[in-house]
């Protein structure tokens, strides 16, 4: 079975919730892209961190940023 960490499985769910807001058109437009945007570098964040403690890579400690 595959074991994946936590941070991975957060930002699948991130996506999928960049592709609903995507489809539902609510909003001002700016607001929207902002959102998506913010929802987007938060699912990068997940992914490296989930790369960085789940799998051991540990040259990502130089690109996270927060």
């Amino acid at each position: 079975m595959i074991s994946l960490p936590i941070p991975i499985l957060n930002a699948v769910l991130l996506l999928l919730v960049i592709v609903v807001a995507w489809r539902i058109d609510l909003g001002n437009r700016i607001a929207r892209n902002a959102f998506r945007a913010v929802l987007g570098v938060i699912a990068a964040l997940s992914v490296i961190i989930g790369l960085r403690f789940g799998y051991g890579f540990e040259f990502l400690s130089s690109v996270q940023f927060f």
